[in-house]
């Protein structure tokens, strides 16, 4: 890889450019991977009543 390819990323608004990037590509890897769960099956057993459960 040349060098000229990254040097913009050595200053400061490369980096905020860079960290942008960053998040977004993590941002949408993690909406991918929601979009690949598979469905919580319904509950046999209703939720419990948040008054009755001990702490």
């Amino acid at each position: 890889m040349k060098t000229e390819n990254i040097r913009p990323y050595g200053k400061p608004v490369g980096q905020l450019v860079m960290a942008a990037r960053g998040d977004t590509l993590t941002g949408m890897l993690a909406g991918v991977r929601s979009m690949s769960q598979p469905q919580r099956p319904a509950r046999v057993l209703p939720a419990p009543n948040p008054s009755e459960v001990i702490a």
